[in-house]
């Protein structure tokens, strides 16, 4: 990091070094798999490679729909419904806790909805998809806490306030290549506004 000026308490120091040279570990693993992911993803759109010059660059192209159709119908069929699951108390005295623990979830799962529009099948549909092209999923689940106003005397209320599943992009998931599993590590690349920095 030689042209990085690292500022902060010797802890802060500490930790941003051993983050950015994790990240440079992941990155560095990242860029080798780029290759064979963004053939996968060619393969899975049908994408058609264009050609330099004049030539016209679709003459001796096929386009075979059969591998984006095979993913994205299996996961629409095991997708169709919401999963249906349910805790089973262990013991007599947890089956009130079983039944509230049920309830809790099945409302989290309608209402997370709400924080980005998303319904959570639609989120579920987008891991299903990952771990098909890729291998593997990945998902972030954050406390939501927002407060929004409402009515005239302009009242603030707590408008969400729980879990917010958030399906991650596998090319912004970097984590340790020392191991095959994740492991005492793992970095979720994001891009947002500087609003949204100032907010948190």
């Amino acid at each position: 990091m030689p042209n990085i000026k690292i500022r902060g308490t010797p802890e802060e120091t500490q930790v941003f070094t051993e983050v950015s040279r994790h990240y440079d570990l992941a990155q560095a693993d990242l860029d080798a798999r780029r290759s064979d992911w963004n053939r996968k993803v060619e393969l899975f759109r049908s994408h058609i490679n264009d050609t330099s010059g004049n030539r016209w660059p679709y003459s001796a192209k096929v386009f075979d729909p059969r591998v984006f159709t095979a993913i994205f119908e299996k996961g629409a069929r095991l997708l169709a419904n919401k999963p249906q699951g349910r805790l089973e108390p262990r013991e007599g005295g947890d089956v009130i806790g079983a039944k509230i623990n049920n309830e809790i979830l099945n409302f989290q799962w309608d209402d997370t909805e709400r924080v980005d529009g998303e319904p959570m099948l639609a989120k579920w549909s987008r891991m299903d998809m990952n771990a098909r092209i890729y291998g593997a999923a990945f998902a972030f689940v954050p406390w939501h806490w927002e407060e929004r106003i409402i009515g005239k005397d302009q009242t603030r209320v707590t408008w969400f306030d729980g879990p917010n599943f958030k399906p991650w992009n596998n090319h912004d998931v970097l984590h340790n290549p020392s191991y095959s599993t994740i492991k005492n590590w793992i970095q979720l690349r994001d891009y947002i506004t500087l609003d949204e920095l100032m907010r948190v």
